[in-house]
């Protein structure tokens, strides 16, 4: 007899997003029909639907649906939509990545089969419900089997900062979790999550209290290759970077870890005289992915997660046997060639340890990182195949970011830098948020790095613009600090730079200057000549004294910097990009717009070189480019800039990212400028077409083109 409180779970529909708890699976199943009620049929098939995916949600509302599956990240969407509603639905979902299959139901196939067309991710049109039911099991046996998340590495980028740290992400994050109490309270944390998230699910509930009574360390890669909660939850967990859930799982990732590591170095041991191994894995990839990867040879992918494969070439086919290409995924089969003499990569045979014996898997440590080699379609298997050989060449790389870093990283213990790695050098902000809150909830208060911890959500918040907040922080910091450190340490002068910076952003520009000048004594004192931390107070001085408008001084500052930078930094380095965008806003605000644009120029040339194409320090220093130009009139220069970018992120960037509709609305806007208002009304239409398809209705951008059309 099913409880009250399961039927609620089947049964609740139309539920707002910020209504829904988190999905710490992969796939989230969505079922849009007008017609969902309570009756006994309508109910068997939400059962029926539960059974195969555990995170399924129900709408008879279309736009109250619309609205969420707009809102989903790091998902992928299976959706089911009755017949009467697809025509209303299918064009403004269809072209969003995470939506990658669905479902259309109807009694009469004849009235869709012009969508199956029109809509390559419509997977079938089914008339009743066992035809639905067998459908979809089918793909999410493909999805759940198949996709892989990994990073994507432009092999033409000629700074490789950003993939340093996400590489040094995953050893940073073993080092820590090894060091965190590995104890019975940190299993039970890890199993009450899972339970609390599979409540509903009686089969996933049972296997949680058999590994609750009988699970061991020397079972980690049994469990790992089970049918069941580990797999699925870990993998999630690892592929979005989820630092809860990575905090939560602690204790499996190193028994994990540990496990395959002692694996392979007692293999290595035995076929220490071995040359080369080659496996094999079945992966589905977006088309994006695919185009990006055909296109780029050389280029280079970190596997976010533990990645499987065979020895045996039919096992990898077997994954991705009977799926055909569709206008969203390819199936391909990769070969990936591993140096045994490799000293950093992390695999082993697991096969005798492993649920499935017969696969023969071959299984990778986190972050494994692969360079391709060549993508070739192969006439006799009838599909693509992607050759890549296993490399740790990017760990000269990390060393040469830890030598950039290495004063940084004798200041703080690994803990603290993981966190900084996150806000710093990934930009993830909400992770770095929630990593800093788990440790100060977590470290007793007399622990050494708790100062720091109090430090870096002051940076947080600080760049939340929640300035109060982050002075608190501060200052409990900077108070910690005087009670450990003499007077002149690295780290009181940390605390004064930041409090200085805090009430620099209040508009206190005279305390701000108190504390900075304060920071650059003890700097000046601590270090050499030419040091980066010198740098950076000069040019936080320089930046107070351009808000105060005394642009002689500010100019002082920040050239004394920016030259500082080019001799202690690499060429590329968005330290020095900085800086010259900030000498830029000194020209700019003085009228001398021509020494601006070449500043932020420079600033432009660096930042396009070494960062992702979706940074915002491209947009800021593209919206400086643009808006100098405006105020020299130049709305030729202008409109060749934007539409060059245009094509640029064209090429690097998903066809819907939002970038391309802020630089649509810029083209507008400079029209609008011309006076040439019927081209400005094309590209705002433009703009708002692409905003309407990545961004929920309410959002700024879609209003501004609304009110300006």
């Amino acid at each position: 007899m099913i409880s009250d409180s399961r039927n609620n779970r089947f049964t609740e529909r139309n539920r707002c997003p910020a209504d829904i708890e988190k999905n710490l699976e992969y796939i989230t199943l969505i079922w849009l029909d007008e017609n969902i009620d309570d009756s006994h049929e309508s109910v068997q098939t939400q059962r029926l639907l539960h059974k195969m995916n555990n995170y399924v949600l129900l709408y008879t509302d279309p736009h109250l649906c619309i609205d969420y599956i707009k809102t989903i990240v790091d998902e992928n969407i299976i959706l089911i939509i009755c017949a009467s509603l697809h025509k209303l639905v299918l064009p403004i979902i269809h072209s969003l990545n995470t939506v990658c299959a669905i479902f259309l139901t109807c009694n009469d196939r004849l009235q869709l089969t012009s969508a199956c067309s029109e809509y390559p991710k419509v997977v079938a049109i089914c008339t009743d419900q066992q035809q639905l039911i067998k459908s979809i099991h089918g793909t999410i046996q493909s999805m759940s089997n198949q996709t892989m998340s990994f990073t994507l590495f432009d092999s033409s980028k000629q700074n490789s900062t950003r993939d340093s740290a996400s590489i040094l992400w995953y050893r940073l994050l073993i080092d820590i979790l090894k060091i965190l109490p590995h104890t019975d309270q940190s299993k039970n944390e890890m199993l009450d999550k899972c339970a609390e998230f599979y409540r509903f699910n009686e089969v996933e509930l049972q296997k949680i209290e058999t590994f609750r009574i009988s699970y061991t360390a020397s079972k980690a890669i049994e469990w790992y290759t089970s049918e069941c909660f580990l797999y699925k939850l870990l993998n999630k967990a690892l592929r979005t970077e989820d630092i809860d859930l990575l905090y939560i799982f602690r204790f499996y990732i190193i028994d994990l870890y540990s496990q395959l590591e002692l694996e392979h170095h007692k293999q290595f041991r035995i076929n220490n005289n071995w040359d080369k191994l080659i496996v094999y894995r079945g992966q589905l990839i977006s088309k994006d992915e695919f185009k990006r990867m055909k296109e780029n040879l050389g280029m280079r992918i970190s596997i976010n997660s533990f990645m499987s494969t065979s020895e045996d070439i039919n096992v990898a086919l077997a994954f991705i046997a009977g799926i055909q290409d569709s206008n969203n995924w390819y199936p391909i089969l990769c070969e990936i060639v591993v140096d045994y003499k490799l000293k950093n990569a992390i695999f082993a045979d697991i096969s005798k340890l492993s649920v499935m014996k017969h696969e023969k898997e071959i299984l990778f440590g986190l972050g494994t990182v692969c360079r391709i080699i060549s993508v070739i379609y192969d006439e006799a298997l009838n599909l693509w195949k992607m050759i890549m050989e296993v490399t740790d060449d990017d760990l000269n790389n990390v060393e040469d970011f830890v030598n950039l870093k290495k004063n940084e990283m004798q200041s703080y213990s690994s803990t603290i830098v993981f966190g900084r790695l996150l806000f710093f050098e990934l930009g993830q902000t909400e992770k770095a948020q929630n990593y800093f809150q788990k440790l100060l909830n977590t470290l007793p208060d007399d622990h050494e790095d708790i100062s720091s911890v109090y430090h870096n959500l002051g940076n947080i918040f600080r760049q939340k613009k929640e300035f109060n907040l982050a002075l608190n922080y501060y200052v409990t910091a900077y108070n910690l600090r005087q009670k450990r450190f003499c007077r002149n340490h690295t780290h009181i002068a940390s605390s004064l730079r930041n409090i200085g910076l805090t009430y620099q952003a209040k508009k206190d520009y005279d305390h701000a200057l108190d504390y900075l000048t304060d920071a650059l004594t003890i700097e000046q004192t601590v270090n050499s000549d030419d040091h980066e931390n010198i740098a950076v107070t000069m040019e936080h001085i320089g930046n107070v004294y351009r808000s105060k408008k005394e642009y002689q001084l500010a100019l002082t500052f920040l050239l004394n910097a920016y030259d500082m930078y080019h001799r202690i930094l690499p060429g590329q380095h968005p330290d020095i990009a900085w800086a010259a965008g900030n000498i830029g806003v000194i020209f700019e605000e003085q009228g001398d717009y021509d020494r601006a644009l070449h500043y932020y120029y420079h600033a432009w040339d660096i930042d396009e070189k070494i960062l992702n194409s979706d940074h915002q320090d491209l947009t800021i220093d593209f919206n400086r480019i643009v808006t100098c130009l405006v105020k020299k009139l130049d709305y030729t220069t202008a409109l060749t800039f934007c539409n060059q970018k245009l094509t640029d992120q064209n090429l690097k960037l998903p066809e819907n990212h939002p970038r391309n509709g802020y630089t649509m609305k810029t083209i507008g806007c400079l029209f609008r400028h011309k006076k040439d208002f019927n081209q400005a009304l094309h590209w705002y239409q433009k703009s708002l077409y692409l905003f309407q398809r990545c961004l929920p209705q309410e959002q700024e951008p879609i209003i501004e083109c609304l009110i300006v059309i």
